[in-house]
């Protein structure tokens, strides 16, 4: 990368528009952005429309008879994230930088002397026929035209002695917070809380003007609707023995129950069972009709919901059961259907089954295995058909809907509740035979009796 000199061209980024009052002071706008840029000379205003209308060199803005200190001003307001910026040099294009708006602060570019790297968080991936980089804390995506590009990603240090093209390249990244002082970055506690999945699961899962700036949708889409058939509400049957299931008698249960509010008060997580009276068939029935059962008008007709809120009522959610100890209920892996109100066997081998008690056991600290392992696992299509960029964002705040309720109707039936941190998509995997892309575990429950 030794070429003698680097150009940049500039236009506005789509979506800028011109603002102006009478007294002749110009602004741009892109909502909810603005940036006053004061009262300019016919030649800046000349030099502005022509950023509009297409790419424009800094030679090209000089002809348009700007005076250099004008020039200058102009090019660092507008390069504060309104304008798109493509660095050229030895005949090809390099890098153009997309800003999402307005540049905000993102700690100072590495200083000279001091070791740099590529930020933790930013990560290059493919988009169309684009090479990208991105990162959750920049406040641009920079399109990869060259490779020679790849190699100061790889090798910082370097990049100010192999040319004016690599040193440009350089200046671009650590500008806009790709390439960062590595020492500090390791030293920040702010940065160092997040792992890089989980802030850029945070932000993209937003919206906001990353969101925005995509140039896709956000929410309720309907995205895939003309182009694939939306998953039906009820799941495919699994092909193993169907253990029906008692209804509830909900009239006694509203009679008997305690109040919301004791209920409420008195939710405890309880990680240890009852071995000398466990947990029946008819109490994991009547759990599972008063939590998760697909509730129908007079108990005939079409589905109406479940007893917990959904996301566009779509009930992406499936519960699961590992049987560990349940009074009329074999050792095994099931699933419920909501539908026939009946655990149905997957098939899963013994050995799977023990290792998900156990490892549920090791959840809660090695309280014992626990009765009834309550798996929540989500069919991903069935949501994300409609939702766009925030669709596994929903999956999670459903998992925390129907624990809620799960923790509620287990305290007020006397049981023992415990939700758990995390599981094993793995063991989920070998437990059902399901593609973990289309449907996965999300989310853990442990029930038993009281000890």
């Amino acid at each position: 990368m030794n070429a003698p000199a680097v150009t940049v061209r500039r236009r506005l980024r789509p979506g800028v528009y011109e603002l102006g009052d009478a007294r002749g002071t110009l602004a741009l706008a892109a909502p909810p952005d603005t940036a006053v840029l004061g009262t300019l000379s016919p030649g800046a205003r000349t030099a502005l429309r022509a950023l509009g209308g297409r790419e424009t060199t800094e030679d090209e803005l000089a002809a348009d008879a700007t005076n250099p200190a004008e020039r200058a001003a102009l090019l660092t307001a507008l390069d504060r994230g309104w304008v798109i910026r493509t660095l050229h040099a030895g005949g090809h294009d390099l890098c153009t930088t997309v800003p999402f708006g307005p540049r905000r602060p993102h700690g100072p570019a590495p200083a000279p002397g001091r070791p740099r790297a590529l930020s933790r968080f930013a990560r290059v991936r493919r988009d169309g026929d684009d090479i990208i980089l991105e990162s959750p804390l920049a406040d641009s995506r920079i399109v990869v035209h060259h490779g020679d590009v790849l190699r100061v990603l790889h090798d910082p240090e370097p990049a100010a002695r192999s040319g004016a093209a690599a040193a440009a390249v350089a200046g671009e990244l650590a500008a806009e917070g790709f390439l960062v002082d590595r020492e500090a970055e390791e030293a920040d506690f702010t940065a160092l809380q997040w792992a890089p999945h989980e802030l850029d699961f945070h932000v993209r899962s937003r919206a906001g003007r990353r969101t925005r700036a995509a140039g896709t949708g956000f929410g309720g889409t309907r995205w895939a609707k003309g182009r694939f058939a939306p998953l039906p509400e009820r799941r495919p049957p699994y092909p193993g023995r169907v253990l029906a299931l008692p209804a509830a008698d909900l009239d006694r249960a509203a009679r008997t129950d305690p109040s919301l509010t004791r209920v409420l008060e008195d939710r405890r997580s309880h990680r240890r069972h009852g071995t000398a009276d466990p947990l029946t068939r008819d109490r994991l029935g009547e759990f599972l009709f008063r939590t998760a059962r697909a509730r129908r008008r007079d108990g005939e007709g079409p589905p109406v919901g479940r007893p917990y809120p959904c996301g566009g009522g779509l009930y992406e959610m499936e519960v699961y059961v590992a049987a560990g100890q349940v009074r009329g209920v074999p050792r095994d892996f099931y699933h419920y259907d909501p539908h026939d109100h009946a655990l149905v066997a997957t098939g899963a081998p013994p050995r799977t089954v023990d290792r998900l008690l156990r490892d549920a056991d090791a959840a809660t600290g090695g309280a014992g295995r626990p009765q009834a392992l309550l798996v929540l696992a989500a069919r991903f299509g069935r949501l994300m058909w409609k939702y766009e960029a925030m669709g596994y964002a929903l999956v999670l705040k459903h998992v925390g809907v129907v624990q809620q309720v799960m923790y509620s109707v287990a305290t007020a039936m006397g049981l023992a509740p415990c939700a758990l941190g995390s599981g094993d998509i793995d063991l989920f995997a070998r437990a059902t035979g399901c593609d973990p892309v289309e449907e996965s575990s999300v989310g853990e429950f442990c029930l038993g009796s009281l000890p």
